[in-house]
């Protein structure tokens, strides 16, 4: 829950961005390692599934996101300006 109301805020930085990215990373990696240790697994099998599934989810919903706003944008009519703004709002926040 706080992670779509913080999608909503216009300071959000992209999701693709270092920070946002790397934190990511690093809890799908402790999900990952904890949930694999919790069944007998080997928890570095656990961790590097964990990344990577947190890696097809970021750029996959990121990728997605920004389809789905240029379709929408396009069949609105509107003009889709520069790297994503719309009327001053960052795509991620809009969807």
């Amino acid at each position: 829950m706080g992670e779509f109301i913080g999608d909503r805020l216009q300071r959000t930085p992209d999701p693709i961005s270092k920070g946002p990215l790397l934190a990511r990373l690093v809890m799908g990696g402790l999900v990952g390692s904890i949930a694999a240790t919790s069944m007998v697994g080997l928890g570095v099998e656990g961790m590097l599934l964990g990344v990577i599934g947190a890696l097809i989810g970021v750029f996959g919903g990121y990728m997605i996101r920004r389809e789905m706003l240029q379709e929408l944008t396009r069949l609105a009519g509107c003009g889709h300006r520069g790297r994503g703004d719309y009327h001053g709002r960052h795509p991620y926040a809009i969807i």
